[in-house]
């Protein structure tokens, strides 16, 4: 059975500057039993290291070259004509993506996360076409919704609340829910890493907060530092892993006033960017993780490797997080407000005995086995291969 996997076109795959997309469409394809039963080609955004990096799959990969003067003029002028034209003519990569594949098939196509693309390709590769949506970017208020609904055979939305989102258009029987999942070899319980604790002069009984993802305004880490800022104490530690940017650590506006603030405590620390494949490290210094999203998350991966590595967390009411999470290993807060309600969970956690922490620690690494990889390449092969021809 052959398959076409198209990529974004905005980070490459494999993942070497990472992305929760791209990981998770490398997890589903460096699987050994989907890379024998599934001809597999991919199509991503080129980069060297990425080019470097597929000599070790086995599947077929076709790069398209982003960075040549031709491709950023076509970007620019398709842009600005989508944006007036009452139809999709189609961005510059998904142009190239048409141009590339040429009179090739596929017995389905998997369109990652870009709704609009469907318009582009509908049924010309292939007579199945499938999007696997993995943000907000299909529901009542986006543009050509209901185009986008007919064009796709099924829709695997990555939590009940996308789901719910893309039904808001109209009631469909397309869509099915396919949880993300994560590696829980990689994401384990692990005894603090010493030379970490050194690294990010941490001592062994300090109590470690440690949030991770983009440091954008839409994860609200500055509220979450304010409120560290205003209640922390002596032995706690709070431990912003991740940059502004995927693979980068390049400063933004937003950084600044992050760093401002975070610069009146000394107990504040910064990572910047860690590739994933090194990340789990940082969290076995972690005692609770914390996610202070406002933006309605469509998942929170993150909130899963926590778990996963033994690591209770607070969230807020935030899109797909109370849905993937469990009331025995999570603290859940409302996000309007979200400053004071912060101070107010880290005070609660002052107050949980060690019995407790131990206990939500053991429920986090249950919890998370429901989301482990294999469960998650499991359910994508059942709803990929009843189109086998």
């Amino acid at each position: 059975m052959k398959i076409l996997i198209i990529n974004s076109g905005e980070l490459p795959i494999p993942p070497s500057d990472g992305g929760a997309v791209e990981g998770l469409i490398d997890i589903f394809v460096s699987n050994k039993y989907i890379q024998q039963k599934y001809d597999i080609t991919i199509v991503s955004k080129y980069s060297e290291k990425a080019l470097i990096e597929s000599k070790k799959y086995n599947c077929h990969f076709e790069f398209i070259n982003t960075e040549g003067f031709f491709y950023k003029f076509s970007k620019i002028v398709r842009f600005i004509i989508n944006k007036i034209s009452p139809v999709y003519l189609g961005n510059a990569y998904i142009q190239k993506v048409k141009s590339r594949l040429k009179n090739k098939k596929y017995d389905v196509i998997i369109v990652e996360n870009s709704p609009l693309y469907g318009l582009v390709l509908k049924h010309k590769f292939s007579d199945h076409i499938v999007l696997h949506l993995h943000n907000d970017y299909l529901n009542k208020n986006s543009k050509f919704n209901k185009q986008v609904l007919a064009v796709y055979d099924e829709i695997f939305a990555i939590s009940k609340y996308i789901k719910h989102r893309i039904e808001s258009i109209e009631q469909t029987n397309k869509v099915k829910v396919l949880y993300n999942g994560v590696d829980l070899k990689q994401f384990k319980h692990t005894p603090k890493k010493i030379e970490l604790l050194k690294k990010f002069n941490i001592k062994k009984t300090d109590f470690v907060y440690i949030c991770s993802g983009r440091i954008v305004p839409e994860k609200g880490i500055l509220e979450l530092i304010k409120a560290f800022n205003n209640v922390s104490i002596q032995n706690e530690i709070l431990l912003i892993v991740g940059s502004p940017n995927y693979g980068t650590n390049k400063s933004t506006t937003y950084m600044e006033q992050v760093l401002n603030e975070a610069s009146k405590n000394k107990r504040i620390k910064f990572t910047g960017f860690i590739s994933h494949s090194n990340i789990d490290d940082v969290y076995s210094i972690g005692d609770f993780g914390i996610i202070p999203s406002k933006c309605n998350e469509a998942f929170g991966l993150s909130a899963i490797e926590f778990l996963a590595t033994g690591i209770p967390i607070i969230i807020t009411n935030d899109g797909a997080l109370p849905e993937i999470a469990s009331k025995q290993s999570c603290i859940i807060i409302d996000k309007n407000n979200l400053e004071k309600n912060i101070e107010i969970v880290l005070k609660k956690v002052r107050t949980f005995n060690s019995e407790k922490i131990v206990s939500m620690k053991k429920n986090a690494i249950i919890h998370a086995k429901k989301f482990s990889k294999e469960i998650y390449c499991d359910n994508f092969d059942k709803y990929i291969s009843k189109y086998k021809v």
